[in-house]
């Protein structure tokens, strides 16, 4: 390092094609993914430490870049988008939300540009040295069923699964916003999205328009390729119901030359994000997956130990449930009422009665169409008063010999008892688990505390005011579902109702706090049934 050199023999890539989808025999199907060698990425991150450092405190990052840096999240840039977007609808702008898509930006970027751009931001001497060594001279080879390829050199493009790779592309995108003052940038790694809003309509697309002008000179100077049939962009009305407008058709956005699609909804950095802003598309896909990933922890449940169920709640559960939670959990009760079932149902497979809960299936009247042909008068009662039906030839000779298979339709009794499901707020008490109500409670409050106490993201920190009366407090912009709004008041109704006092204390100790005042305030009432206060109290 002190040479300036970065060892030949730690830049070889070994590459393994990974089958993705559809046809087996096409190369394009195939996911290459890079390994690199261990020793090599030690340095790198020796490097990467020094690089990174060097560039927070020269504020050389675009503030709106949250991805691959320290405390900024995907859920971050979604907060910051939608908080921008509600901001302009309430000052009565007409705003477009323009989702482009690049191809393979990280294997087109070039050597030569990168160390240019690095050196216009201050990496110079022995240090550009380095990178220029680390980045040159670079192979890699293909190794499949087995058999290897021979080593070929690699000229474009930052080194797939390496430390550094990230960062390196981020200085290379990183002035992507100066090319236009026009717009609001929020990026994400190679995800680029603008925001433009206007007063009128017609303003608004003219604007955008020339913003894509702007963008499509910066790509192509930095040999860069938007994926146009990928991109697309979304109006967003500036009030809540929708006018008709003649115009609409006449207007369209171009890039070069080409236009783009306009959509109702799409997926957004993992989220389904909707032009309502209603979140109920993503909310409905979201819990159709979940439903389907119950369906799965049914089918392996019996292959498991008992000790690992609540591992793979979270892993396979909470960890999609609670994805992004923080930009749209803000909706009512009733529009997470879904997901609360389907969370329900999940934790009746893992820790509910399993025996009762596929007994229930075995003695379903609709998993076996066998009508018994017993008639009406076959009806009698016992000394209990409980109707009941005479046995028929089949249910007489499965009694006798011992089949348990499942009853005929006319044979089977199915009581108040069978048709009631089990309690599932015992099981979340005694497993510590909390409702996709609390999850949002609880992620809203730490990512406002950890965004407060870190300063990190900037662009998010500058969103919190902090009250001038009392320090522990935060002054509540407008009403609103957003995570701006829903980070203070919820914040600020803990304290409320928990009779917390004092400054604010560290992050693990909030946390601790939070969660044990959650769970005491989730479990309230003898009534096993669930109640709004479960879901909307802190004790």
């Amino acid at each position: 390092m002190n040479e300036g050199v970065f060892p030949s023999q730690l830049k070889t890539g070994k590459i393994t094609p990974i089958y993705k989808k559809e046809d087996e025999e096409l190369l394009e199907n195939y996911r290459p993914v890079s390994t690199l060698p261990v020793f090599g990425k030690i340095f790198e991150k020796i490097i990467y430490s020094r690089l990174y450092n060097f560039f927070l405190s020269r504020g050389i990052i675009f503030e709106n870049q949250f991805g691959f840096r320290k405390n900024h999240s995907t859920s971050h840039a979604l907060n910051f988008s939608v908080n921008h977007v509600e901001e302009k609808r309430n000052n009565k702008n007409h705003v477009l939300g323009i989702f482009i898509d690049l191809s393979k930006a990280f294997d087109t970027l070039p050597f030569d540009m990168l160390l240019k751009k690095l050196s216009n931001y201050g990496v110079r001497g022995n240090a550009l040295k380095l990178l220029s060594s680390y980045l040159n001279n670079r192979s890699q080879y293909v190794s499949v069923l087995g058999e290897e390829s021979e080593p070929l050199p690699v000229n474009l493009g930052v080194p797939q699964g390496s430390v550094l790779g990230p960062l390196l592309f981020l200085i290379y995108i990183n002035d992507i916003y100066r090319c236009s003052t026009l717009g609001k940038f929020v990026l994400f790694a190679d995800d680029t999205n603008i925001f433009v809003s206007a007063e009128t309509k017609e303003q608004a697309y003219k604007i955008a328009n020339e913003i894509l002008d702007s963008v499509c000179q910066y790509m192509r100077h930095n040999l860069l390729h938007i994926n146009v049939k990928k991109s697309c962009y979304m109006y967003f009305s500036p009030t809540k119901r929708n006018t008709v407008d003649n115009t609409e058709n006449d207007l369209n956005l171009e890039i070069d030359g080409i236009p783009i699609k306009q959509v109702t909804e799409t997926k957004f950095l993992g989220v389904i994000i909707d032009d309502k802003l209603s979140w109920t598309p993503h909310i409905e896909k979201l819990t159709k997956k979940l439903n389907s990933i119950c369906g799965r922890i049914y089918r392996i449940k019996n292959s498991l130990p008992s000790q690992l169920y609540k591992q793979i709640y979270h892993t396979l559960f909470e960890s999609h449930l609670g994805y992004g939670i923080s930009v749209w959990g803000g909706v009512s009760i009733n529009k997470l009422s879904p997901l609360f079932l389907a969370q329900k149902k999940c934790v009746r497979i893992l820790f509910g009665d399993s025996e009762a809960f596929s007994e229930k299936f075995k003695t379903c009247s609709r998993s076996r169409p066998i009508q018994c042909s017993i008639n009406k008068k076959g009806q009698i009662s016992n000394e209990s008063t409980i109707p009941h039906i005479k046995p028929c030839s089949i249910c007489i000779s499965l009694r006798k010999t011992g089949d348990r298979q499942v009853r005929p339709h006319r044979c089977q009794i199915l009581g108040a008892e069978f048709h009631s499901r089990e309690s599932t707020k015992p099981i979340f008490q005694s497993k510590e688990l909390m409702t996709v109500h609390n999850i949002y409670r609880y992620r809203c409050i730490t990512e406002t505390m950890k965004i407060v106490k870190s300063h990190q993201p900037i662009s998010m920190y500058s969103l919190f005011k902090k009250s001038e009366l009392r320090d522990d407090r935060f002054v509540t912009p407008h009403s609103s579902h957003n995570f701006a709004y829903k980070g203070a008041n919820l914040w600020n109704t803990f304290l409320e109702q928990s009779n917390a006092r004092g400054k604010i204390g560290s992050l693990g100790s909030i946390k601790s706090r939070l969660k044990s005042s959650i769970m005491t305030a989730q479990h309230q009432s003898d009534n096993a049934s669930w109640q709004d206060l479960n879901f909307n109290t802190f004790l």
